[in-house]
């Protein structure tokens, strides 16, 4: 499992609450916040597969920390789609357990 931060571990969530948009003021600050951690930051999309209401999608992400230290590792997201829209996101470390999230989470009202 990846580390994010400093004891704060990164595994399959759903965050709480949803930016609404990139002009959304705690989506700046977010950003912001990553740009200041990291000398480099590369997020490339590898795959996409389209599973209904649901997206999966495969990133590779290469980054460089203030003290040099280069970090690399494969991300897998299930983004929610409704009426057109993203409603949800879920990051995930592995692509089974991105799977079993997309087959137990059932459609959200």
């Amino acid at each position: 499992m990846a580390m994010l931060g400093r004891r704060r571990r990164l595994g399959c969530q759903a965050p709480r609450r949803q930016l609404r948009s990139a002009r959304d003021r705690r989506g700046r600050r977010i950003l912001a916040r990553l740009g200041r951690l990291w000398e480099s930051y590369v997020y490339r999309v590898a795959e996409y597969r389209d599973l209904g209401d649901w997206v999966l999608t495969v990133s590779d992400v290469r980054a460089r920390g203030r003290d040099g230290i280069a970090v690399a590792m494969r991300s897998y997201q299930d983004w929610g789609i409704r009426h057109g829209k993203i409603t949800t996101m879920r990051a995930c470390t592995s692509e089974a357990e991105a799977l079993a999230t997309i087959d137990t989470s059932g459609r959200e009202e």
